[in-house]
Order: structure tokens, then sequence, then C-alpha cells
């Protein structure tokens, strides 16, 4: 069940509250956030404003959290946990789609330079498939080979864990418009 005071609680404004609670000054919560020390305390203020309870007393160089204030405190280090199992959960999701990319050249080079080279970046996305096809001819880039080859769907070379592919990708239509970033 939902109430009017949790439907308009600002999610940030608990943050910087909780940046002032655990590191007891304005000026330490503000470095940890990279704001200006009269951002926390409005932000505070507002928390206090949108909750109607008092957090902190102000005194004339520090804050003391209210009794009010330390419960609302556990409950924000709570939220501040759970979001970080989020943010841990979303990294361990690959939700990327699987990608074929393939690399087409001289076969010692693909095999003794490149390919050592690509695996930690097949290991960081999974969802990538690099092949490496190891060819003597030249493949002629401004007829689109490389691209062609790679909508045919030629088979790979290797076929093991550590093959790989990757392929030159068509330049999107120039602009002719002459505006910039349009």
């Amino acid at each position: 069940m939902c109430t009017d005071t949790q439907l308009a609680m600002d999610w940030d404004n608990l943050k910087f509250f909780l940046a002032l609670a655990e590191t007891g000054s304005l000026s330490r919560a503000a470095k940890q956030h990279r704001v200006d020390h009269s951002t926390v305390a409005r932000r505070v203020e507002a928390l206090e404003s949108e909750l109607g309870v008092r957090l902190v007393e102000r005194l004339t160089r520090s804050y003391r959290i209210t009794a009010e204030g330390e419960r609302v405190r556990e409950q924000a280090r709570k939220v501040k946990a759970g979001i970080a199992e989020i943010e841990r959960l979303a990294k361990d999701t690959d939700s990327s789609p699987e990608r074929i990319v393939r690399v087409s050249g001289p076969p010692t080079l693909l095999s003794r330079f490149l390919a050592p080279r690509l695996l930690s970046l097949q290991r960081e996305h999974p969802g990538l498939r690099i092949d490496l096809v190891g060819e003597a001819r030249m493949a002629n880039l401004s007829q689109g080979e490389a691209a062609r080859e790679r909508h045919r769907g030629a088979p790979a070379c290797g076929g093991g864990p550590r093959t790989l592919r990757l392929a030159r990708a068509r330049r999107p239509p120039r602009d002719r418009s002459g505006l910039p970033g349009l």
C-alpha cells in the first residue's frame, strides 16, 4: 500500500541525508557526492519537508541526527544496500544480444597476434562471437566484400572455443545537410 508521502519522496534526497548522517558534516557529505555543501543542506531540508519529520538538529557548527533521523538512517542504509544489490544483479546479467563479428586476414597475423589479444574482449562480452578467418587473398573493402561475406554467413575457421570473428561494418550514409549533430 502506497501513501502520498511515499509517492512524493525524492530518493536522491534520502541519499544526501544518509551521506550527512554517515559522515557527520555537510562538507564531507558534499565531497562524497561532488556537490556544494549548500546542495546537501537543501536536499536534507527537502527530505524533512517531504516526510514531515525533523531529521537533524542544526547546531552552530554541526548537525546532530534526531531520534526520527536515526530511524530513517537505518532504513536508508537498507535502501542503499538494496540498490547496490540491484546494480550487482544487473552487472551479472548479460542482456546484450548475441553479435557475430568476422575478421579476415593473413593466418599468421590472426593466430599469433590478434587472437590472443581478443580473448579478453570475448570474456568481457560473452554475447560477442569473433571469428578470425585466415585468408591469403586481399579483400576489396571499397566493394564491400567483408560486409557481403558477413551476410553470406560463411563458416568460421577453427570452430573451437578460441575461435573469434570480426568483419568490417558498412558505414552509415553521410549527412550532407551540413548541420552538425543531425
